[in-house]
């Protein structure tokens, strides 16, 4: 069930999560009118968002109001690995070393799960941490030792496992997982309207994600 043809074509678009999921506050988000409530796949169960589209749907339905459904899948994760003392604060101007070597994180120094990390990540580089909290900027590459020497741009803390992003820089990761395929295949039979891909780095990604949509037999809109 899905009402994309109904909507405005300007959506107001709010993130359903532990703060927003009870029936009584995803009411009062559609009646604020939020015309798009988005499920984020980085977090929760298929049973976790298979019971939020339920009650989503159902109180579209009382309120007469059309709400999509969007689903946000996870994507490839490279992140930060685990630190000594579990977190660091960096300072704006500290050189900070990033590395696909596996070893324990310090205040100069953490291992990133990417394995290609320096062959794809040139100098001069924008690398954004934990959301883009925290921002950096590659000054050298040391191929020898597998470093990526950069220069701390905005400061703030970095803990276990954050994510770590390199805009603008094309990484040969695929947009989509294993965990992906299968959340979208759930996500098309639970009906939601649209999918948001994150990652997508050319035209292949998108043909991909659209053919199997289209193997499950639905015309939903990718974004």
């Amino acid at each position: 069930m899905g009402f994309p043809e109904l909507m405005h074509r300007t959506k107001i678009v709010a993130t359903i999560g532990p703060a927003t999921q009870h029936p009584d506050m995803l009411r009062s988000l559609i009646e604020a009118g939020a015309t798009t409530l988005r499920l984020n796949f980085s977090h929760g169960t298929h049973e976790d968002h298979q019971r939020n589209i339920r009650t989503i749907r159902q109180i579209s339905f009382e309120l007469n109001r059309p709400v999509g459904i969007l689903q946000d899948l996870q994507g490839p994760k490279i992140r930060l690995g685990k630190f000594e003392n579990g977190s660091i604060i960096l300072n704006q101007g500290d050189r900070f070393i990033l590395t696909s070597r596996l070893l324990p994180g310090t205040q100069e120094i953490s291992s990133v799960t990417y394995e290609y990390l320096i062959d794809e990540v040139p100098e001069g580089a924008t690398i954004l941490l934990d959301d883009g909290k925290v921002e950096m900027q590659v000054e050298t590459v040391d191929r020898e030792t597998q470093e990526l020497h950069c220069r701390v741009v905005v400061g703030g803390p970095l803990s276990n496992s954050k994510g770590v992003n390199f805009p603008g820089v094309y990484l040969s990761v695929k947009a989509m997982t294993d965990k992906d395929r299968k959340d979208l295949i759930f996500g098309l039979d639970q009906g939601v309207d649209w999918v948001a891909l994150s990652f997508v780095r050319n035209p292949q990604d998108i043909l991909e994600i659209k053919e199997l949509i289209a193997t499950a037999g639905k015309r939903v809109p990718v974004i």
